[in-house]
């Protein structure tokens, strides 16, 4: 598999609503995650489970976009920095 075919591959997994499933399958034990210049966050037990499920009652419904860079070893993620602002 290409490494287009497995980031194809990742995002419909993704929009499948197999996150979850994709996480475990394409990241590395040791994955380094990093939301703009914030620290970053080491490893997959660390981000396994988050949530958001809310309204703001000032701002409603906020549409938001991001850049994803990653870097790639042996078939799976072992760095991904998120850049987007609000």
């Amino acid at each position: 598999m290409t490494l287009l075919e497995k980031i194809t591959d990742l995002n419909d997994l993704i929009l499948q609503g197999k996150a979850l499933d994709a996480f475990e399958k394409y990241y590395h034990e040791e994955v380094v995650m990093q939301e703009n210049e914030n620290q970053p966050t080491i490893g997959k037990e660390a981000m396994v489970q988050w949530l958001y499920d809310y309204t703001h009652k000032d701002w409603g419904i906020r549409n938001y976009k991001q850049v994803s860079v990653q870097q790639w070893r042996n078939g799976q993620i072992i760095k991904e920095q998120f850049f987007y602002g609000n």
